[in-house]
């Protein structure tokens, strides 16, 4: 027998638990994000040769269906919450389903190859990843030809609120430290995405400044 929500937690501030995304898969809401990338530039970042690989991680103010133990519910991320985490600088790497199976990181925060802000959609990302690794070139296939699509992001929820017939969680604080933002078959938001990014005129200016600033 399922459980009522509101005797499975004692007030609506209290996170979800068992907290799982759904069970089954959406064809066809991110089919409309992909278009193959004629252009696929190498792009110089900090003085190492780089694809750029993007996408948003989590859209905001958009209700995705999400479990706990007491059934379906969705869950929405507020305006702001994006930004509000990444003013502590965190720790934040890039991988695919999330590392799953051993998988190492192809992007980090921590050597500058990977940028996050939140724009009006919700967390966007760029990953300048290495085409010289094997897995990174299995990843560059799969994204061009559209097998791989979506996206996600690994953090934990520091304060929510849920609505007042508990059918709604909302998302008000987040720490990203120690998380990530990957590219996966199935997220828990249907919405996000994960793309093949040609280089942009941002990237050749900071190609020309790596390769001045490299010159002795």
């Amino acid at each position: 027998m399922m459980m009522n929500r509101q005797e499975l937690y004692a007030a609506p501030a209290d996170r979800p638990r068992s907290r799982r995304a759904s069970e089954h898969g959406h064809p066809g809401v991110i089919a409309a994000r992909w278009a193959p990338v004629m252009d696929l530039r190498e792009v110089t970042r900090n003085g190492m040769t780089t694809i750029r690989v993007g996408g948003c991680a989590s859209t905001v103010e958009t209700p995705y269906e999400m479990y706990d133990e007491a059934g379906p519910y969705t869950e929405v991320v507020g305006r702001g919450v994006f930004t509000a985490a990444l003013l502590s600088s965190p720790a934040v790497e890039f991988t695919v389903n999330h590392g799953a199976g051993g998988g190492l990181p192809m992007a980090h925060t921590r050597n500058n190859t990977l940028d996050m802000a939140e724009t009006s959609e919700g967390l966007d990302f760029n990953a300048y990843v290495d085409p010289r690794r094997a897995d990174v070139q299995v990843m560059l296939a799969a994204l061009e030809r559209g097998d791989l699509a979506e996206a996600s992001f690994k953090f934990r929820i520091t304060r929510g609120m849920w609505s007042p017939d508990w059918t709604q969680f909302r998302i008000e604080a987040i720490d990203l430290n120690g998380g990530d933002v990957s590219a996966v078959n199935f997220g828990a938001n249907p919405t996000a995405y994960t793309v093949l990014r040609a280089a942009t005129a941002s990237d050749e200016a900071r190609a020309r400044y790596d390769a001045t600033s490299h010159r002795r």
